[in-house]
């Protein structure tokens, strides 16, 4: 039988597809709103008569609230409360917003309603919804989280059409007032986002010991030892007695007959204590090598470990401080090369695949546009998403691609898109830069997730997200605001759209340094393990 047992749990299959599809359907209420973002910054310019600026302040104040939200979020919320609960939360707040904007009546409400209570409310439904996704999925990860975006790729798709002609039959209020009601179905998709059932294991195991007389203890690594299940019958090794018995004896064989001295047969000790002077002395010195039970350290049959009670149980404050940090954040990743590639890549990537779709609607209204067209050049920039991202659902688990190359190949496409731009002034033009960016701008938002656990690990997941998405929430935040201010500055989104492409041009260069990295780290490893080595020579000598 396996050494460790562990109960079946929904991973890559059963309600792990539930969740997959309530995903789904977050995604696209959420990801498709803000896709079509672009269509009510044309609708807020003209009911507000308002600037460029104005507009950008609040899609920068979104973003910050969402990223303060996010470090929130993954740092203390997740811990406390489930990510169902937080899901369905977020989505009242986002349905509150909504309300808000109806009644808005200049500019600095909508600031709170759109940019506060929006920001924290899709913040943290995305991020519980995109945390509890990846934990349900294991080998079929990158499928789940690439086939989830092709909801929000749907909902791009769909949302810039039902909003037209909303606008256009009941006006901007009451189409407000529909989009809080949809807000609130994703309260039922959080419903079904069930918490995901313990690992169970069993602890029943066996304690051994050396018995060779000339055995030494050796130095490996604490992460290659492993304990001995019930059903395993060990291999030269002692197994403790049966002490349910009362009066029985053990027999422990040694490979050597057992002196008279050790039988110890009138001694008037307990059986399990009774040892000779020398056999106790050599149980006390291997009693820290030893992995006892509680059920068997509830028998009596030798206490916990106090070998390093001064170390373990009393630590210094400083390590007592640093152990409360690493409960937040691992602070090991600033060590990590991997971890500086991706992060300062994802500040510049940010602002080039979220703020285009926004500010396509204004820069084609500078050029007499009319606003139906407008929305088609959304509708088929989020089409060309949608087909992109079904495109990655099959792509991204390859063994033969690896993702982060897919993500810097098409973040250097939308930068070289981004720098065209004085291209782009007519309508036909401005499609072909729509089918560019749909195929290319948000595959970071599909990718990410996956680059994160490629990058850092599955077990710091959760602290790759706060970091990208602290840095991704400032990036979008601030480059709102340079954005809005190019515009009126120079009076047209040329300037802004250089700026873009430049960032996404430089962060796909930066994401192709993943080799050098791994090299940096591999060169640390080895540094450490000749230091841990030429120490433990020295300690043997003295």
């Amino acid at each position: 039988m396996p050494t460790e047992q562990t109960s079946r749990r929904p991973i890559d299959r059963g309600w792990a597809w539930v969740v997959l599809a309530a995903t789904t359907v977050q995604f696209f209420i959420f990801i498709g709103f803000l896709k079509s973002f672009g269509i009510f910054f044309v609708a807020y310019l003209q009911k507000y008569d308002a600037t460029s600026s104005d507009i950008s302040t609040v899609i920068s104040i979104q973003t910050l609230v969402g990223t303060i939200t996010s470090v929130f979020v993954l740092a203390f919320a997740v811990q406390f409360l489930s990510e169902r609960t937080l899901v369905m939360f977020g989505a009242f707040l986002t349905a509150v917003s909504q309300v808000g904007n109806a009644f808005a009546p200049n500019i600095p409400v909508l600031m709170f309603t759109q940019g506060a209570l929006f920001g924290m409310g899709s913040a943290i439904s995305q991020l519980s919804v995109t945390l509890i996704l990846t934990n349900y999925f294991d080998k079929r990860r990158g499928f789940a989280n690439s086939f989830a975006n092709v909801g929000g790729s749907a909902g791009g798709l769909i949302w810039p059409v039902l909003l037209k002609k909303s606008l256009d039959n009941l006006g901007l209020q009451y189409t407000l007032l529909v989009i809080a009601g949809v807000f609130l179905q994703v309260v039922v998709c959080g419903a079904l986002l069930r918490p995901l059932p313990p690992k169970k294991t069993r602890n029943s195991t066996f304690v051994t010991y050396d018995i060779s007389e000339e055995s030494e203890v050796t130095t490996e690594d604490e992460s290659s030892k492993q304990t001995m299940n019930l059903y395993e019958k060990p291999k030269q090794a002692h197994t403790l007695p049966n002490f349910k018995k009362t009066g029985y004896k053990p027999d422990l064989k040694t490979g050597r007959r057992r002196t008279k001295s050790e039988n110890c047969t009138n001694c008037n000790e307990t059986p399990y204590l009774a040892r000779t002077t020398s056999s106790m002395q050599d149980l006390q010195e291997n009693i820290q090598k030893l992995y006892v039970s509680p059920s068997l350290q509830g028998l009596g049959f030798m206490p916990a470990s106090k070998g390093k009670e001064t170390d373990e149980e009393h630590p210094s404050k400083e390590e007592a401080n640093c152990d409360n940090l690493n409960q937040w954040f691992n602070l090991a990743l600033f060590k990590n090369p991997l971890f500086y590639i991706f992060t300062v890549s994802s500040i510049l990537i940010s602002s080039a695949a979220a703020l285009p779709v926004n500010y396509i609607p204004p820069f084609a209204r500078d050029f007499g546009v009319s606003d139906g067209d407008i929305a088609i050049l959304v509708t088929v920039a989020s089409a060309c998403d949608f087909v992109s991202r079904f495109c990655l659902v099959f792509i991204a688990d390859s063994k033969t691609l690896k993702r982060h190359h897919i993500l810097a190949v098409s973040m250097f496409m939308n930068g070289l898109a981004c720098l065209f731009a004085p291209l782009y002034t007519t309508f036909p033009t401005l499609m072909v830069y729509s089918v560019v960016y749909g195929v290319f701008g948000q595959t970071y938002f599909s990718l990410f997730p996956v680059v994160i656990v490629d990058f850092l690990g599955l077990a710091n997941l959760r602290h790759g997200l706060t970091t990208i998405t602290l840095t991704m929430g400032i990036s979008i935040g601030v480059s709102s605001v340079i954005i809005g201010e190019l515009r009126d500055f120079t009076g047209s989104y040329l300037s802004s759209f250089y700026y873009m492409g430049v960032s996404a041009v430089i962060a796909s260069i930066i994401l192709l340094m993943e080799p050098l990295g791994r090299k940096m780290m591999k060169k640390s490893k080895d540094a450490d393990i000749t230091e841990k080595q030429n120490m433990l020579n020295l300690t043997e000598k003295q």
